[in-house]
């Protein structure tokens, strides 16, 4: 199972239609958890290089925020690359996971993968995850 098939089995309307914003939140987080071990797992197959992940943010009811669509925010960083680094932005409602490098890469395989994801990107130079898979 990929990150992509663990976003198909959540149940958006049981999320959402909880009465308290917080237990909402509270749920999301939750999630984010669990995606954040998915995305991992789908990076580690993309690219051997030490790393590892932060969750820098959820998104939740924020009209200032992709027409207020519920997003989860990551970012990979490279043990041997202080440089370079990939964002992620999982758009929960959309199923869909974009991702953007910042950065030079030193490594021969991550400048290769960089390269990658940068022929993917799309009018927000952000690369939709699944088009690297």
């Amino acid at each position: 199972m990929n990150t992509y098939d663990y976003l198909k089995t959540l149940d958006l309307n049981d999320i959402y239609s909880q009465d308290d914003n917080t237990q909402i939140l509270n749920e999301l987080i939750s999630i984010s958890e669990i995606l954040k071990q998915y995305l991992l797992l789908d990076f580690e197959r993309l690219t051997i290089e030490p790393k590892t992940i932060e969750i820098l943010g959820v998104e939740y009811d924020n009209p200032d925020y992709r027409q207020s669509a519920t997003g989860i925010i990551y970012k990979i960083y490279f043990f041997n690359e202080e440089n370079f680094k990939i964002n992620i932005e999982v758009l929960v409602d959309f199923h869909k996971i974009l991702i953007n490098t910042k950065g030079k890469a030193k490594s021969i395989e991550l400048h290769d993968f960089d390269s990658k994801i940068l022929s993917k990107h799309n009018c927000e130079f952000k690369t939709d995850l699944r088009e690297i898979l």
